[in-house]
């Protein structure tokens, strides 16, 4: 069900701020009004267009990276022992 009424379309101050080419014959294109409201022109091969209020999901987790810390000693698995020469593919046993 379309908020929008059935003879609905883009005003000449709408401007596309994001167009996602999923085919040739199916595309979306998402316009933003001056008031900085957003609403999307869903084209589909074979049906009406369908314009509808974009819905976004709030960032639950912050994806900001912890800063690296150089001083830290960073250790990787186990302790290898020295290579012996004399015997360099001991794994191979």
């Amino acid at each position: 069900m379309s908020v929008f009424p059935p003879d609905f379309k883009p005003a000449w101050e709408d401007r596309v701020v994001d167009m996602r080419l999923l085919s040739p014959s199916d595309t979306d294109f998402t316009y933003e009004r001056p008031d900085r409201t957003r609403y999307v022109l869903e084209i589909r091969k074979n049906k009406e267009d369908n314009y509808y209020t974009p819905e976004f999901q709030m960032e639950l987790i912050s994806t900001k990276p912890e800063p690296f810390d150089y001083d830290k000693e960073m250790v990787f698995g186990r302790e290898q022992p020295p290579m012996d020469f004399n015997d360099p593919w001991p794994h191979n046993r």
